[in-house]
This record gives structure tokens, C-alpha cells and sequence, in this order.
């Protein structure tokens, strides 16, 4: 029985070893030094769950909770240790996976830097330089190490005084020399490393007794010169200063000196220049002068500089502050050193500069009229470097008769509506986070609404077909403007534009009938109006006229004729059964009074009517109606033939005129 387990025991062994695969263990890094903590990968994967993981070192099993990590920390090994990991998967019977072996190599030797002595140099003032007894002189030192950013430095000025410090704010320093004399003023620096290397550099400055001072400095935003009383100001922004130069011993103002103006950040010893001003002032701070000439820095003497004389008072300008970083803060000053060959001496006035203004921005209309809304939108204006806080509306409104109206409004965006005819005055005040502040003016006239034009024209109320009619629009009129512009509409298929007030127009012959003939007028401020009036359009085909004619004044002369046919209601298409109202225009040129009997005849169709005794006198022209019954035609296209007879003569006069019924 015994033997027969054992076999069975046996079978299930190997049976469990065939189902289980081979497995690819390594150790990362491949070559591993005392300084790398080792990893056992599972075919390239870390496993850590699941599987038994046995260190060996040297043949020797790691204890502890380490042998079950698939991590051997560094900590463990020693240069040319033999380190191997065995991986079993665990279960009634453990089976091995594999395992894999690795050599310890020694840590490599730490690279040994040699330290790079830092460079100095004396950036301010130059080599020679002029400077003042009992004047505070500033000394710059620029220093560059290429492997470390920590300097100490050691000022020695060459009077005996020295200034040793180890901190980095000793790269500028000031000082100040008791005795007149030649001084050489050097400065050493280490960057702290070992081994500590001091570097030097030096210059030879010259101390001279100052006879010329610098006297009321003052700073300004703008050349109107209206004084910067915080001494406040922004980055792109202009700076002024004004100055004046004092004889010590006589105390009168000296003219015509050599001067340097500069900007210079004292901490950094960063600088720039400033220029001389030339142009006409009309105010100093609060006080209104008279035109006052500058030029090239100097002021002139007499009222706006008609003396030409330099006066010892001084201008100059830096039209836009450096939009850079070197210049921001309060360590800047407006440095001014007089002409040192002369005994000029120096000073400066301490500025603030803060980061860029902001820019004021909004579009509003040259011209609106009356009730019209003005839509104020400062939504536009931007802080490059920061954020806009206020926005303030200035308006200023200025009506007849010399009437000035002033408000404020707030916020970014408003509305506006004006009742009256005026000039308005829009200034937008913008502030940012920082205290900058801009300001922008447009301006808006406010005028009444436009009135609009009136159309009128005349032209013959009946018309032929085929003939050439006047059309004349000179009596429309624009009460505050001009017309532009006639646009006719002929009521035919044929419109015209033109800037002529009158015109001519053909009707063809299909074009008979009522025309309702349009004109429009446009002004000039693109405002129209128009007017309709309806024409009769007729059709004469021809005229037949046997009046009996002597040109014997004792002679009685029968002439007369139809001049013109047309329907009293100005149509030409009539319902079947309708009255048709036709007015005939008569003229009598003859020389006697006639009695006049109309004969009218639907072409084709019997006698329809008579019209007897219309009276017409001597050189008059009269229009006589008569009604023409169509109740028993068929709808058609129809031509009357009219005839007109005097029981006093033989002679008579033909017309024709078409119609429709439908």
C-alpha cells in the first residue's frame, strides 16, 4: 500500500511540473554597482504578487522580510558580491520557476569639479572719474562666476575706510571721501567655495572740491511739466526733470555747464540716459507762466525766450521708461552730475518705477442725432501686466448758448441718450491693480434728425401716345439739405435715374391708358420721398378736318378741331356693359362763335349716340363729354371713331380712340 501512494505521489508531481511553463528570470541593472538597488523581473516584469522571490548572496540566503522582494536594496551588497534571485510559484508543492545570477561592481569615484574663480569688475564710475569731497559717491561692482551665484565682497576705497561684507546687496555701495586727493578704490569678491579664491579689481577716482551745486530737483510726468509729487512712475512712460545749477560761493544760477542725467538702479547699477529738452512750456506744477522757451536742456531768459540767454535752469527728458525689469521698484534714482571740470557737483532724486501702464480704449460715432443712444464700450482696454479696476466715464456737454454740462459715469460699458443739439466731450479714466492710470478723449456732435425730402413735378395731365412729354421736378424740394437724386417710374416698363430736375419721356403706342407715373426724390443724407400722379394716355391714330378757312379778315371763318380724346376716369379697359365718360378738348381758331354736334361710332358697329349744339367760342378751347354706352358689345379690343359737325358749316374734324372691354 505504502508503495503504491509513493508512486501516485509521484505522478502528480511530475503532471504538475508539465502545466507549468518556463519562465525568463533577470536581474536590472544588468551591470550593477553598490550603488543601485536590484530588481528580479519575471519574463521582463515586475511580479511582485504571487510569487516566492529568494535572494542568495554569495550562496548565502538573505533573512529577513528582504528575501521576499522581488527588491534587494543596495544597502545589502558589496563590490564584487555574486547576488542571485530564485523565483518559485507557490502551492501544495512549490515549483521552481528559475532563477538568474549577477555580479556587484565598485561604485564609481566621485567626479572632482575644480572651482572656476568668479570675474569682477567696477561697472560705476568709470576709471578717473571726478568725484566731490563730502558727496556721497555710488561704486557698482558687475561680478560673474560660471558655477556658483553666492558672492562676498570687500570694498576698499583707498582714505583708510573699508567695507568688508559677505553678502551679495555689497555689489553696490556708497561712499564718501573727507580730503581732496587721488584715490584707488578696489573691491574684492570669493564666491564661498573651496578652496576660497578672492579676485580683484580697481580703479583711480580723483576727490575735488564741488563749487557748483545742484539745487530744487524736481521730477514730471509730462512736458507740461506738472510735478510727479509721488514720484511715481510707470513703465513706457516719459520722465522729466527739471534742475538748476548754483555757484556755492555767489549763489547765482550758472549757465552753459556739461551735464549727465541718468536713470540708474542702485541695487543692480542698470542705467540709462536721459536728453535734453527743447520745446515751449506754459506751466510749471499748479502755476500758469508764459510761454517758456527750452532749448537743448537750457531754459532761455525773457518772456517765452525772446532774450535767447541760457539761465542755469535745466530740462531733461527720458520720452519712454525701459518696459524692462532693470528699472522697476524703488532702488531707481534720476542720477545728475554737473560739469566736474568746473568744480559741478552731483545729486539725484529717488523715482518709483512700477510695471506698465494700462491702455485706455472705445470707438464712438463723429456724429449722432438727436434721441439717438451712444453706446459707451471700454471693454477694449487692456493692462499687459495686470488688471483693469476702474473704468470712469468724464462727460462734458457743451450747449448753445455757451452752456457746459459735467458728469461721471462708472463702469466698463454704458449708454448715453442726448435731447438736445450739442457738441459732447467723452474722456474715459482707466486705473490698474498697480495705480497706473490712462486716459483717452473723443468727442461726438449731436445734431437734429435730418428731415426728409418732398417729391412734387408737373407735367400734361393727357398725353398721345408717341409724343414727346416734359416731365419737370424743380419744385420738389430737401428743407435742410439737397436732392441727389430723381428716380422716375413710368408706369410702361421704363425707369430713369438722374440728378437733372427735369426730363422728357415717349409713352409707345401699346402704352395708352392710365399711367400712374412715380417720382422718387433722394437728399443727401440718403433720405427719400416720393409722388404718384396718373397720366391719360391716348391714342389719336389721326385727324380728318374740312372746316371751311379764309384768311379774309371780313370773311366768316368756320375752323375748329379735335385736339385730344381721353376718358374722364383716366382708363382704357372698361367691364362689358360699363359708361365709358370721354372728354374731348376743342379748339375754335376760326372767327366766329360754332355750335358744335358730336357723331361718335364704335368702328364696325352702328351709330351709338350724338351729342348736339356744344357751344364753343372764338379762341377758346373747350373740353366737352359725352357717355358712351357699351351694353351691347362684346368684350374686345374696340376703336371710336368721333366726328364733329357744325349745322353752321359744312366743315368737320375726325378723331379716333381705343378701348377694351372685358
Amino acid at each position: 500500500m505504502k508503495r503504491l501512494m509513493f508512486i501516485s505521489l509521484a505522478l502528480f508531481v511530475l503532471m504538475t511540473l508539465g502545466t507549468v511553463q518556463a519562465a525568463q528570470i533577470s536581474i536590472e541593472p544588468l551591470r550593477p554597482t553598490t550603488d543601485d538597488d536590484l530588481r528580479c523581473l519575471v519574463d521582463g516584469q515586475e511580479r511582485p504578487n504571487g510569487l516566492i522571490y529568494e535572494w542568495f548572496i554569495n550562496d548565502q540566503r538573505v533573512d529577513g522580510r528582504a528575501n521576499r522582494e522581488f527588491i534587494l536594496l543596495s544597502i545589502n551588497t558589496a563590490p564584487g558580491d555574486v547576488v542571485e534571485c530564485r523565483v518559485t510559484l507557490p502551492g501544495q508543492f512549490n515549483i521552481p520557476l528559475g532563477s538568474a545570477v549577477t555580479f556587484i561592481l565598485p561604485a564609481p569615484e566621485p567626479e572632482v569639479r575644480q572651482n572656476v574663480p568668479p570675474q569682477i569688475r567696477i561697472s560705476f564710475p568709470e576709471d578717473h572719474a571726478l568725484v566731490f569731497v563730502d558727496q556721497e559717491t555710488v561704486f557698482s561692482a558687475e561680478v560673474f562666476d560660471p558655477d556658483n551665484e553666492f558672492f562676498g565682497y570687500k570694498w576698499d576705497f583707498g582714505d583708510g575706510e573699508t567695507k568688508p561684507d559677505l553678502t551679495r546687496d555689497r555689489s553696490t555701495v556708497r561712499h564718501s571721501f573727507r580730503e581732496p586727493g587721488v584715490y584707488d578704490v578696489s573691491v574684492m569678491v570669493t564666491d564661498g567655495e573651496e578652496p576660497e579664491l578672492w579676485v580683484e579689481n580697481t580703479i583711480t577716482v580723483e576727490a575735488i572740491e564741488e563749487t557748483i551745486a545742484l539745487s530744487n530737483i524736481r521730477t514730471y510726468h509730462d512736458k507740461y511739466f506738472e510735478e510727479a509729487r509721488t514720484k511715481i512712475f510707470f513703465r513706457d512712460q516719459s520722465l522729466y526733470v527739471f534742475f538748476e545749477a548754483i555757484d556755492i560761493e555767489t549763489g547765482q544760477k550758472v549757465p552753459n555747464l556739461d551735464i549727465t542725467v541718468t536713470l540708474v538702479n542702485q541695487e543692480t547699477g542698470e542705467l540709462t540716459s536721459l536728453d535734453p529738452f527743447t520745446g515751449l512750456i506754459g506751466r510749471i506744477g499748479s502755476t500758469d507762466l508764459p510761454l517758456i522757451r527750452i532749448v537743448n536742456g537750457q531754459r532761455l531768459s525773457g518772456i517765452a525766450g525772446l532774450f535767447g540767454n541760457p539761465t542755469g535752469s535745466y530740462y531733461y527728458v527720458l520720452e519712454d521708461i525701459p518696459d524692462s525689469s532693470d528699472f522697476l521698484g524703488e532702488n531707481v534714482v534720476v542720477a545728475i552730475a554737473l560739469d566736474q571740470n568746473r568744480g559741478g557737483g552731483q545729486g539725484e532724486a529717488v523715482v518709483k518705477i512700477l510695471n506698465r501702464l494700462p491702455e485706455a480704449h472705445f470707438e464712438i460715432p463723429s456724429e449722432l442725432v438727436v434721441g439717438e443712444e451712444l453706446l459707451l464700450d471700454a471693454r477694449e482696454s487692456v493692462d499687459r501686466d495686470g488688471e483693469i479696476l476702474i473704468y470712469e466715464w468724464e462727460i462734458k456737454e457743451r450747449q448753445e448758448p455757451r452752456t457746459l454740462i459735467s458728469y461721471s459715469l462708472t463702469g466698463s460699458l454704458r449708454t448715453l441718450t442726448f435731447n438736445t443739439i450739442e457738441n459732447v466731450e467723452v474722456t474715459l479714466h482707466v486705473a490698474d491693480n498697480d495705480g497706473g492710470k490712462a486716459e483717452l478723449t473723443r468727442n461726438v456732435v449731436v445734431r437734429k434728425a435730418p428731415q426728409g425730402p418732398l417729391a412734387s413735378f408737373e407735367a400734361e395731365e393727357f398725353v398721345l401716345v408717341n409724343q414727346e412729354i416734359s416731365f419737370d421736378a424743380s419744385a420738389s424740394e430737401d428743407p435742410d439739405g439737397e436732392i441727389v437724386e430723381y428716380r422716375w417710374n413710368f408706369d410702361d416698363g421704363t425707369e430713369e435715374r438722374t440728378e437733372e430736375e427735369v426730363i422728357t419721356h415717349t409713352f409707345a403706342s401699346d402704352a395708352y391708358g392710365a399711367r400712374r407715373v412715380r417720382l422718387t426724390v433722394v437728399d443727401n443724407d440718403g433720405l427719400e420721398d416720393d409722388v404718384v400722379k396718373i397720366l391719360d394716355v391716348s391714342i389719336v391714330s389721326f385727324r380728318e378736318t374740312s372746316g371751311k378757312k379764309s384768311p379774309a379778315k371780313d370773311v366768316v371763318n368756320h375752323e375748329w378741331r379735335i385736339q385730344s380724346v381721353f376718358a374722364e376716369n383716366y382708363r382704357s379697359v372698361y367691364q362689358q356693359g360699363e359708361t365709358i365718360p370721354l372728354l374731348l378738348k376743342m379748339d375754335n381758331v376760326g372767327n366766329v362763335d360754332e355750335r358744335v354736334n358730336i357723331k361718335y361710332q364704335v368702328m364696325g358697329v352702328n351709330a351709338l349716340g350724338q351729342s348736339s349744339n356744344l357751344f364753343v367760342e372764338v379762341g377758346d378751347g373747350e373740353i366737352l363729354r359725352i357717355n358712351v354706352a357699351t351694353k351691347d358689345l362684346q368684350r374686345g379690343h374696340y376703336t371710336l371713331r368721333l366726328m364733329a359737325l357744325s349745322p353752321e358749316s359744312t366743315g368737320s374734324d375726325l378723331a379716333y380712340w381705343q378701348f377694351i372691354l372685358i
